[in-house]
């Protein structure tokens, strides 16, 4: 992707504005004066390919600076979008090493690397920081690159280090403004933790952007609450130049997104098979709200199915509702769609199957009046495909429960893993209804070839040998998806037929969401991402966690994670028009930190742990 900064562009000025590096004088030196100032000329009116082809004139005029004036030209028809013959001319440049050419030509070079996708390059190209007494003009670009170079490989804390520096820097007014949005917005981009991390190592200028993110963090939503504490930071760092750049448009953002209902309806299958469910979700919903200290709405909950859903939302609206959370049925949902009623802000619990594209919903607004959120299993598989590949694995092995749940599981993985151009080894099924997972196991492992070549042997030698089955030894690593009762006895499977030493990942259905070190034992070394109201017992809302067990001890065993998402639905609306306005922004919410994709759709990123001494840890070094 393409990326123009303003600083870049004051580089390339300066690039061209600079005087031969020869001291003796051509013979022609009066026409080469000439043909400078006409190449200036030509920058001045925009015309860059010409003054391009100036400076390529005035290399072969003036040979003792050739150098210059080649790299003149390269910047010249890099303006111009030109970048293939920008990199054929740098590459005829040559330079001293350690020299100013030398810096020149790499920041160039990189520009280019940058503009064309390849971020690494560009980074390999800049090599070592300039030394101190540098061009102010080369340093600063210098660091803009290569923090642009870092931000594209999504490494945000390093590029958030070059801003820092460039923010020391004596830059322009227009440059400073420029530079204080790019680290604005990698700021943003980070977690609480991650923030956290760096304040207890920051001082100074750069201690008050953390500061400034954690405030931006914690108290957007509520514009009066955010006034007060940048005031306080105000005057902590009455000289920081966020005062200007940041601030004023911060607190515009926040009073802007921060629209609070006043009246939400809730629209649930409080009867029948959704019964339990729904519950769930409302009892967490409703422990969201005695949290909320930001003037909470009064909230109504509705018994709402596929049959009534359309009355119900419109009676909903008569009385004042101006937001819906619900219904939580597909089809209820693709009935609500259908009838063109979708007057008001609409938050469903469970992701539409359809295509809104289609003229039949030209009613809905995805992301502006219409939300889609839910704990798809298939989003989880995907994100195990994500972590493994992350973590260095090529080759897959899969095994999963027959039936519906298991294929839907399969298919996200294997589509998520072969995207990021993993190999699919070897794939495998169990039924619920066995009790000898010996089989699958063996398949996914191939250990019945070993098997089958020990017969073999035996028949041509007639005679009676020992032997062991061995389990195939291509694969990286192995992906589960299955039930905590299914995996504790899958596991010992694995590790009797020599595949302990391979890395186990899993998505969260193998956790019960209840601690019990005995019964998982067995899953000792599973890797796992689940929800934060599970696996964090310092998450701000582990008090509500702690009131539902008490309240609710059966339905809190089995449905902590639709307590969470009811606790999210509620808690997320002051967020979804900033998460919707930008799609780096998280809310760190209890079923993972939130974000918005297209179709309206929140998606969440999961919380990895490992099962240690039968018990989840998070935030240790994986090993893998």
């Amino acid at each position: 992707m393409p990326v123009r900064y303003l600083i870049l562009p004051l580089f390339m000025a300066a690039l061209c504005a600079c005087g031969p590096s020869s001291q003796t004088r051509p013979d022609n030196a009066a026409q080469i004066a000439e043909r400078e100032v006409q190449a200036l000329s030509l920058i001045d009116q925009g015309d860059f390919s010409a003054a391009g082809e100036e400076y390529l004139a005035l290399a072969a005029s003036d040979p003792g600076n050739a150098a210059i004036y080649r790299l003149k030209a390269a910047g010249a028809f890099y303006e111009a979008g030109e970048l293939s013959r920008a990199s054929d001319i740098l590459a005829t440049v040559e330079t001293a090493a350690g020299s100013q050419t030398q810096l020149q030509k790499n920041i160039l070079t990189a520009r280019i690397a940058l503009n064309q996708g390849d971020a690494k390059g560009a980074l390999d190209v800049l090599g070592p920081p300039p030394e101190a007494g540098t061009a102010v003009n080369l340093a600063s670009a210098y660091h803009e690159i290569r923090a642009s170079a870092y931000a594209q490989l999504g490494r945000d804390r390093d590029a958030i280090d070059d801003r820092l520096l460039l923010a020391r820097m004596p830059l322009s007014t227009a440059e400073i403004a420029a530079n204080d949005q790019s680290l604005w917005t990698l700021l943003t981009q980070l977690d609480s933790a991650d923030l956290e991390t760096m304040q207890a190592s920051s001082a100074g200028m750069a201690l008050g952007w953390i500061e400034l993110a954690l405030i931006n963090r914690v108290h957007f939503s509520n514009p009066v609450n955010l006034k007060a504490v940048i005031g306080d930071w105000s005057a902590r760092y009455p000289q920081h130049s966020a005062q200007v750049n940041i601030v004023p448009g911060l607190i515009e953002s926040s009073e802007n997104f921060s629209a609070r209902p006043q009246q939400i309806a809730v629209l649930l299958p409080m009867s029948g098979r959704f019964r339990d469910a729904s519950r769930a979700i409302r009892e967490g919903l409703v422990a969201a709200w005695f949290d909320d200290r930001n003037n909470p709405a009064s909230v109504s909950f509705v018994n709402t199915d596929s049959l009534n859903v359309v009355e119900n939302y419109q009676q909903a609206v008569a009385d004042g509702a101006d937001f819906i959370i619900g219904p939580l049925e597909k089809p209820a949902i693709e009935r609500l769609l259908e009838q063109g009623t979708l007057s008001k802000k609409t938050l469903v619990l469970n992701y539409f199957d359809g295509n809104l594209d289609d003229p039949l919903y030209e009613h809905v607004q995805p992301g502006k009046n219409f939300f889609q959120f839910a704990l798809a299993p298939e989003s989880e598989a995907e994100q195990v495909a994500e972590r493994a590949f992350q973590d260095g694995h090529v080759r897959a092995l899969v095994i999963t429960a027959g039936g519906e749940w298991g294929d839907r599981m399969l298919l996200a993985f294997e589509k998520r893993w072969l995207e990021l151009g993993g190999v699919m080894l070897e794939r495998a099924s169990y039924s619920d209804a066995t009790e000898d997972y010996s089989e699958p196991i063996r398949q996914l492992l191939n250990t019945d070839s070993s098997k089958l070549r020990a017969k073999e042997l035996r028949a041509v030698l007639n005679r009676s040998i020992h032997s062991e089955e061995r389990r195939r030894q291509d694969a990286d690593f192995i992906f589960i998806a299955a039930r905590p009762e299914i995996a504790r006895q899958v596991m010992p499977h694995i590790r009797f037929l020599r595949a302990g030493d391979l890395p186990v990942y899993a998505t969260s259905h193998i956790y019960s969401g209840q601690p019990n070190p005995v019964r998982d034992a067995d899953m000792n070394n599973i890797l796992f991402a689940d929800i934060p109201w599970n696996l964090n017992p310092d998450f701000a809302h582990g008090q509500s966690k702690s009131v539902i067990g008490q309240s609710w001890p059966q339905l809190a065993a089995n449905y902590q994670r639709l307590y969470a998402l009811g606790y999210d639905a509620y808690a997320v609306i002051p967020e979804l028009p900033a998460l919707r306005a930008d799609v780096r922004r998280r809310f760190n919410g209890a079923t993972g930190d939130l974000y918005i994709v297209d179709q309206g759709r929140i998606q969440r990123k999961l919380t990895w742990a490992r099962f240690v001494d039968g018990q989840p840890e998070v935030g240790i070094d994986t090993g893998l």
